[in-house]
């Protein structure tokens, strides 16, 4: 009896100890997979955040274009008026020499 009871109690030690060893397996198992899916969230946050800069250096890009047609598009209604005003200038004075040239003309 007591050679039974010692097979017994070794094969429960060895059992014991195989299971310890798959228990360690397992956990380095999920050591290693807890590290690789970390990697993944943290390359998943990079690429997020890449992709947000590019979107937000993009809309900066299409303000800055619009912002500059703005101003351009100003400066051509300017100059409409500028060169309208001129026109109106010069005509106003044409009218002007031409009425001094008439009552010149009258005076004399």
């Amino acid at each position: 009896k007591q050679n039974e009871a010692e097979e017994t109690i070794q094969k429960l030690e060895k059992k014991v100890q195989t299971l310890v060893r798959e228990s360690q397996v397992i956990r380095e198992a999920q050591e290693k997979q807890i590290l690789e899916l970390r990697k993944l969230c943290e390359h998943s946050t990079d690429s997020l955040n890449n992709e947000w800069e590019k979107k937000l250096h993009n809309a900066v890009a299409e303000m800055e274009k619009d912002k500059f047609n703005l101003q351009k598009k100003h400066t051509e209604n300017i100059q409409e008026l500028l060169e309208d005003t001129n026109a109106r200038l010069s005509k106003m004075e044409a009218e002007y020499l031409a009425e001094t040239k008439t009552t010149n003309q009258m005076v004399k």
